[in-house]
């Protein structure tokens, strides 16, 4: 029979962690003992990996299939809105804070967490594998030296600051890579409402597959690589250096938009290029405060209305896509998913 455990802060590993009243204090140790279909809740709070070996003070590593571990602030099941989430340290080197591979184990999500690495050397902040159909959910790496998020399906999930790349072959839908050392996002399958800013280390996102209403601003490399035979839609580059879009011999774009590259659109002619669409300003209000709504200046995000290119608009919880202005039929006023670091106000 499956078992819902709890930790918080001021828990104790000597409780049986069965409930509120008696927390476990640490996700560590909780999520060592779980088993198959097993659920884990962990309050808003600080917590350390103290040791590489899993149990008290080790990785975030659940034992079983369909286990879930969930960040909550006030309630379990909050879903953290309104407070911070959970955030997991490292104190130790060549650890992965979540490491959700585990055998042949399958399905393990982890929701509404922060792995900190805290530049602490060989540090990966979330790890998975494709093959076991699990979810990152509302979690951030940061401070990472080795990579944010590892071969894991993420969605509404941030990397910033990790010392390679922010995603690595990893499924990504609404999820945000900024001021990485390699890639914000290198050798997904897929990129769905994606942002790319700043990234410094190859460029903001080499796909391997389809990128769809993705954005890519001021990252030093490119702005796209499409590894070979991909196809982009409605995706906009933005001070990219020193191309847009690169590896392009096989490269299919659709409706896609660029300004102010240095050496050019493309490094190459594209297999194809429908509705090219140059830009003569920057489109974003503030790209650089972490506002990617679109602005009026009539070479910038005014000119995009006309287009057809399609922008997603922020009707998620944190959806970060560009949103449309009002007149685009969009929510208006809100812009992207505001990171602290860059200036929002999110505070989780």
């Amino acid at each position: 029979m499956a078992t819902t455990y709890y930790v918080a802060e001021d828990g104790d590993n000597g409780n049986d962690g069965l409930s509120v009243g008696s927390p476990f204090a640490d996700p560590g140790y909780a999520s060592n003992r779980m088993t198959s279909l097993d659920y884990c809740y962990v309050k808003s709070g600080t917590y350390y990996v103290t040791t590489a070996t899993y149990g008290a003070g080790g990785p975030v590593r659940p034992g079983g299939s369909y286990c879930t571990m969930e960040g909550y602030y006030q309630t379990p099941g909050d879903m953290c809105v309104g407070g911070t989430r959970p955030i997991v340290k490292a104190t130790v080197e060549n650890v992965k804070i979540f490491d959700f591979y585990v055998g042949a184990q399958q399905s393990k999500p982890a929701l509404n967490f922060i792995a900190d690495g805290d530049n602490v050397a060989g540090v990966t902040g979330f790890s998975g594998v494709f093959g076991d159909y699990g979810l990152f959910f509302n979690c951030e790496a940061r401070n990472c030296p080795l990579y944010g998020f590892y071969r894991m399906p993420c969605m509404n999930c941030v990397a910033t600051n990790n010392g390679s790349h922010g995603f690595i072959s990893c499924y990504c839908v609404n999820c945000l890579a900024g001021d990485n050392g390699g890639w914000g996002f290198y050798g997904g399958d897929t990129n769905v409402r994606c942002i790319a800013y700043r990234n410094t280390g190859g460029g903001g996102i080499r796909s391997v597959g389809e990128c769809v209403e993705c954005v890519t601003y001021k990252n030093t490399g490119c702005g796209f690589d499409s590894g070979n035979s991909h196809t982009f839609l409605d995706c906009i580059s933005v001070l990219d250096t020193p191309y847009a879009w690169i590896n392009d011999l096989y490269m299919t774009l659709y409706n896609c938009a660029s300004y102010n590259v240095a050496s050019g659109r493309c490094d190459g002619t594209p297999l194809i290029d429908l509705s090219a669409i140059t830009l003569t300003e920057d489109p974003f209000t503030d790209g650089d405060n972490g506002d990617f709504s679109l602005n009026d200046l009539p070479g910038g995000g005014a000119l995009l209305p006309g287009t057809g290119l399609i922008l997603p608009n922020q009707t998620e919880m944190r959806d970060i896509g560009a949103l449309q202005r009002s007149g685009m039929g969009g929510s208006g006023g809100g812009g992207l998913f505001r990171h602290p670091g860059m200036g929002g106000g999110f505070s989780g």
